[in-house]
């Protein structure tokens, strides 16, 4: 886990973030990201970004001529943007039902939003592909 993470999870008074908190799942998935972890990060991505992932990855076997078989995992790209980015803290901007908007606050003042849905209670990263 990069620095940052480890600091921010220490920060948030646990070890290990907890996907069952909007902060804790967003953790999890910079630290699976970060670490190059593509079968972490796809099981923390919501049903409705793996079923774009999915046909993608028919898409993709499709154009090779069906000889190889790909799964979300293989044509994930996996990591954070931005790459340089330290993080200070997570944040829940918003809750909406089992709908939250998530902001990722780095060191020198950038933010990024993520988009998060709860399924079966723990929070899942909703991405646009």
């Amino acid at each position: 886990m990069r620095r940052g993470a480890a600091l921010l999870a220490i920060a948030l008074g646990c070890a290990q973030p907890d996907d069952k908190s909007v902060e804790g799942a967003v953790m999890q998935f910079v630290a699976a990201a970060e670490q190059g972890d593509a079968d972490r990060v796809v099981k923390m991505l919501d049903r409705s970004t793996l079923d774009r992932l999915g046909a993608r990855a028919r898409e993709a076997s499709d154009l090779a001529g069906g000889g190889v078989s790909l799964n979300p995992a293989d044509v994930v790209a996996v990591g954070f943007e931005p790459a340089d980015m330290r993080i200070a803290r997570v944040t829940t901007a918003s809750l909406k039902g089992g709908d939250a908007v998530a902001v990722v606050h780095g060191a020198d003042g950038r933010t990024v939003q993520v988009r998060l849905r709860s399924e079966s209670g723990r929070w899942k990263l909703v991405l646009d592909l």
